[in-house]
């Protein structure tokens, strides 16, 4: 739970986008501690990680739609 808090407060604090803080999350989990990080935030926040805002903000940060989108669908993926 601590990934989706950090996750959280990186994105939705009100401040600016701690893009360093979201690089150095997503960059060094696998998908299995991905999809944890999707559980635990849906669980803290009641709405999924992969809303509308958040993948704006992964889209600017990593510049590639298609890095966002690939992250975002393997949210998705259930066993």
């Amino acid at each position: 739970m601590c990934d989706a808090k950090t996750l959280f407060e990186a994105i939705e604090s009100g401040k600016a986008v701690d893009e360093k803080t979201i690089i150095s999350v997503l960059s060094q989990r696998n998908t299995g501690q991905l999809r944890s990080i999707w559980d635990s935030y849906k669980q803290l926040y009641g709405s999924e990680f992969s809303s509308k805002q958040n993948v704006a903000n992964l889209e600017r940060i990593f510049g590639l739609r298609s890095v966002a989108s690939e992250t975002l669908k393997s949210s998705s993926l259930r066993n």
